[in-house]
């Protein structure tokens, strides 16, 4: 990410990132020399789930399609938890996470699965999309935003 990006997170506090790249999160927290607001360095178990379900045929094999909708709440409840604790100033959404095999994957919607997020999200503003990255930024924060 630019100078820019870890400029406007540092001027705004704890950041969490929602991506399956290590890249994209910690190095951004250390170069805005902010805190880190989620457990993990990247989102691992979802590719894992997404690309399960996407090629598997769940009516045949149930039970292992119901194993990956349990890691996937586990993924889920895990960013909930950080979230709810940590309160990031601003959470960045990675718009092209890899390994995940479909083309459309959308952060925001997977992570709606779980109410919760839904009502977290209710207190950040989209801040800055770039091709890659949308940030969303804390309403309590949004007025010391930089536009």
């Amino acid at each position: 990410m630019a100078t820019y990006y870890s400029d406007f997170v540092a001027k705004h506090g704890t950041v969490s990132v929602l991506t399956t790249h290590v890249s994209a999160g910690p190095p951004l927290a250390l170069a805005a020399d902010v805190t880190w607001g989620i457990r993990h360095s990247s989102q691992w178990l979802v590719p894992g789930v997404v690309n399960g379900l996407l090629n598997s045929d769940c009516e045949v094999q149930s039970e292992y399609c119901e194993r990956l909708r349990k890691i996937g709440e586990i993924a889920r409840d895990d960013v909930v938890l950080d979230i709810q604790q940590f309160t990031p100033s601003v959470i960045v959404v990675d718009k092209r996470s890899g390994y995940i095999n479909t083309p459309d994957f959308n952060w925001i919607s997977f992570m709606e699965q779980d109410n919760r997020f839904s009502l977290i999200m209710d207190s950040y503003v989209l801040e800055k999309s770039t091709g890659r990255f949308d940030f969303y930024l804390r309403l309590s924060d949004e007025n010391s935003a930089p536009h």
